[in-house]
Order: structure tokens, then sequence, then C-alpha cells
């Protein structure tokens, strides 16, 4: 069976001529998903490589890239820009029904509405993934509310969403893995070093995380104001902030003006293998981010072995299993962090248990688990494909 992707994940082609994405979680959940079929073409935006990129690469021989030129952005005429590519996108989706017996279509994505009228009419064999918030509309763009609406009433095929309130036989509950089960047995050894070290010395100071893009809607800046409480108060802290954006001189500046550069460290961007070892270093994720669909976060977290601790929107309390495993608080109140940093540290016997329990909740949160949900969707809406 072969499968065309359609998506907005920009991609390049490094200088030794492998093809690769920042997004590393992307290249990881679309080789997982590929083993399922014969052949995959993926159609997306690429950009001229640069030295500087931090990138993954695909490995499977058998993913085919079908370059688009990279559209979209928050000006007028980036909007408008969008108008004079669209016959490219539609010669695509041509090319990608040929190319394919079922088309997996990612949303939100503005430019992909265009394919999923197309489709429609063509009556293709069609899956989904919406990435975004799925349970309501707050903060959402009106071509993404359209996009939810076309999803929910008139999509032909399965889609996977990031909710806990489905009641719709098309629709089911997703999520958005970073690991494998092996990768998930091999970090049991390390999980079990930073279990004995909190049993031998306690959590001090307290070693904290923050990961994503560092723009407005991330919130980054709540946590950098509980920076500010916890040195007033003198409890020992470190905190890595690993990402980039158009938010970073902004951050860099609050953390100088307020004599936190020994407590905070800004990492950039970093690959996959640095990240893990980040991980391993720390106690605690902290997330605030005002919108979110689903957070891989803290499920990257809880496979660490680090207890997330994040804003209560969205998914929150069935990501913290209603704070048995992690922690939530509330970004309206500028202390609801603080509360929780300056007492967490205090029950090492508490923390240990989450620990345990959350890594045997997130066992089953694996690529191979994402990939086969979808693949056992496809099977029964399309049983004469499979």
């Amino acid at each position: 069976m072969r499968l065309a992707i359609y998506s907005d994940c920009v991609h390049v082609k490094t200088n030794s001529g492998n093809v690769g994405t920042d997004i590393h979680i992307f290249v990881r959940q679309m080789e997982m998903l590929s083993k399922y079929f014969s052949e995959v073409h993926i159609f997306c935006p690429f950009v001229i490589y640069k030295e500087n990129y931090i990138v993954t690469t695909y490995t499977q021989k058998h993913i085919y890239f079908h370059p688009l030129k990279k559209l979209g952005g928050n000006s007028l005429k980036d909007k408008l820009t969008i108008f004079f590519y669209l016959t490219n996108w539609f010669k695509a989706y041509q090319q990608g029904n040929k190319l394919s017996d079922i088309v997996y279509q990612r949303f939100p994505n503005n430019v992909n509405i265009l394919g999923f009228f197309y489709f429609y009419f063509k009556k293709k064999p069609v899956f989904a993934t919406y990435t975004g918030t799925w349970d309501n509309n707050i903060g959402l763009s009106k071509t993404y509310i359209f996009q939810k609406y076309l999803l929910k009433k008139w999509f032909r095929g399965t889609v996977g969403v990031y909710s806990n309130v489905i009641n719709d036989d098309r629709i089911f509950k997703s999520f958005s893995p970073s690991y494998t089960e092996e990768e998930w047995l091999a970090e049991e050894e390390n999980v079990q070093q930073k279990i004995k070290a909190i049993t031998n010395a306690g959590i001090q100071p307290l070693k904290l995380i923050t990961v994503g893009s560092l723009i407005g809607y991330k919130n980054q800046q709540y946590i950098l104001n509980t920076c500010v409480l916890l040195k007033q108060k003198n409890i020992s802290f470190h905190l890595f902030v690993v990402g980039d954006g158009e938010d970073r001189t902004t951050l860099e500046n609050f953390v100088e003006e307020n004599n936190l550069t020994d407590e905070v460290t800004f990492t950039g961007k970093i690959n996959t293998q640095q990240l893990q070892a980040l991980y391993r270093t720390v106690d605690f994720a902290i997330q605030a981010p005002l919108l979110e669909g689903f957070g891989k976060v803290p499920f990257e977290a809880y496979f660490h072995g680090v207890l997330p601790i994040i804003n209560n929107i969205s998914m929150a309390n069935y990501i913290t299993q209603n704070n048995s495993l992690g922690y939530t608080f509330d970004v309206q109140d500028k202390f609801a962090l603080y509360n929780i940093l300056s007492t967490i540290h205090t029950n090492s016997k508490e923390l240990e248990k989450r620990i345990l329990a959350s890594r045997n909740f997130v066992k089953q949160f694996t690529l191979e688990s994402w990939a086969k949900q979808y693949q056992e969707k496809i099977k029964e809406f399309y049983p004469t494909l499979v």
C-alpha cells in the first residue's frame, strides 16, 4: 500500500544530500508510520539548508520527498502570497493522488484546506491528524476553526486528535510520541539512578527545564518571573531554557536585568541526543503555555523520570492524571508555580512514587503504539486497502 503525506513541516536537504527537519519528532513518527507502507511520498515545504540548522534526517529508503515552496506568515503580504502558489499545491495533490492508495493530511495547515476539497471530490481514501487544540476554540484563528469544522463534519476518513471528549466513531484520541519501546527500556537504569539520588540526598538545588519555541504563547516569561521569586526567597535552583525564537533576546535581557545569569541557561535549539542528556540531569519540566494541543514535553519528561509541572489548560489534567503524576498550576496566579516549587522538594517519598507511576503510565505512548493505532484505523475504515 502506498501513502502520500501532506504537511507544512519545513524540510531541508543537507550538504550531504540527506533530507531532514528540525522538528525531530516529525521524522521519527513518519518513519515509524512508513513501516506499514511499501512507498511513502511526503509533500512539504523545503528551504535552503544552512550550517547552523540542527536537523534530524530520514533513514528509510522507501520515503520520497516532493518539495514545495514555504508559504504562510503573519503579514498580509504573506497571506496573499499563498494564492499565487495554490496552483503548485494543486499539482502536488494531483501527483499525490496518482502515486498513492491513501492520503494522510496533517492539520491545522491552511494550504491543506485546498487538499481537503480536492481529495473529498476525488473520493480518495484519507486519514488525518489535527495537532492543535480540539476541545475548544479559545485563541484559534478563523481558518483553524474552519479546518476543525471540515474534519468534524465532512472528512471521509478517520481523524486523530488531542482530546478526551470524543463522541464520534471517526474521530479518535491520539497523542504525539517521541520514543520507542526499546528506548523506554534502555532509560530504566538512568531513572533508577535518579530515584536513588533523590532517596540519598533529596532535591537540592531544584533542577528545572522548559522546552519549546521562545514565542509569546509559550509564556516562558511567567517561568522567569517565578525564578525571580525563588531567588528572592533564597531557594536554590537552575533552569535550562531549551529552544529559540523571536522572544529570546527579550527573555535573555530579563535574566540579566534580574541577576539570574547564574541560575538560568539558554541552550538554543539542540538535537535529540542533547535534549535527552539534559533531561537526565533535571528533576522537573515546567511548561506554561497559554495555548497547547497535546504537549509532548510532559511525556518526554515522564520517559526520563522527570515530573512535569504544567499550566492547567487543554489536556493538562489527563497528562498529569489529575495531579497524581505531574502537577498543574494556573498562570493567572503569579504565585501558583512558586508555591509548588517552594515545597515540592520536601517529600522525597512522594516524588519517588510519582516517578515510578509516571514511567508506567507513559509506557503506552510509544512511537510503535502511535503508528499501530493509525494502521488499525485504516484497516477499520478501508479494509480492502490493507
